[in-house]
């Protein structure tokens, strides 16, 4: 072997070595595995996996609103809590964060956090679905219907096609006795969801037919709203205006 072949054979080792080198620490391969972890449901690999991500060099940003998110999912809403607000001083202009802490709020029924949290998003994005909707389905199950029914009203007007808000607003029409605006709530709901829960039953109590029991209409109505990815009844797909998942 000359020198030259010599040389170039060096080289060539060199170069796998190194490449197998950033191979073990390529922090995109945690971030990977770290998703396949959530997938699988192993939350605490999964915060393990977004850690060693930001310790080889991922951005600091996306492994402390992954750290909320795995935490939330994982129940452990402290330092899902703690995660969101790591991701909030690195970017305190980003949205999710602020979703993550509603997602957190909703979970623990905790009425002042909703309030707070949606209300933060708000100030920053004034028309944001999820926030809005939460605030509404908050007024509306501690009776403060007139509140929700300005919520359900401001929502619609940005999102006129949401069944949720036609209904929501329907009821809280409804319970404050407004007839006509909560006649031409429901009428405008079941001409698109005929099957909408309860609806046909508001609709009917308002012309004076004898309508099924409505003591679950709280019920659905919360229950409709308390995901965090909140797949809400509508016309068309608006994309999951949850944000997206971290």
């Amino acid at each position: 072997m000359n020198h030259k072949t010599l040389l170039l054979s060096v080289i060539l080792s060199a170069t796998v070595a190194g490449a197998r080198a950033r191979d073990v620490n390529d922090p995109g391969q945690h971030w990977t595995a770290s998703i396949q972890a959530e997938i699988n449901a192993k939350y605490a690999d999964a915060i393990n996996e977004a850690r060693t991500y930001e310790q080889q060099g991922g951005d600091p940003f996306l492994a402390a609103e992954r750290s909320g998110w795995l935490n939330y999912l994982a129940a452990d809403y402290a330092k899902a809590e703690q995660g969101y607000a790591r991701a909030r001083l690195i970017q305190p202009t980003a949205i999710n964060p602020l979703l993550g802490f509603l997602s957190v709020a909703q979970a623990q029924k905790d009425g002042k956090k909703i309030e707070r949290a949606a209300e933060d998003i708000l100030r920053t994005e004034p028309t944001n679905y999820r926030a809005q909707s939460a605030l509404a389905v908050l007024h509306f199950t501690n009776k403060d219907y007139r509140r929700s029914a300005s919520d359900y009203h401001r929502l619609l007007a940005t999102y006129p096609d949401d069944a949720d808000a036609m209904s929501g607003e329907a009821w809280s029409a409804f319970y404050l006795g407004l007839r006509r605006e909560s006649y031409d709530s429901f009428r405008r709901l079941l001409s698109i969801s005929p099957s909408y829960p309860y609806a046909q039953q508001g609709f009917d109590l308002l012309v004076g037919k004898k309508a099924e029991s409505t003591l679950g209409v709280t019920s659905v109505i919360l229950h409709r709203a308390k995901s965090p990815t909140y797949a809400h009844a509508s016309l068309g797909d608006h994309a999951q205006r949850s944000g997206v998942r971290f």
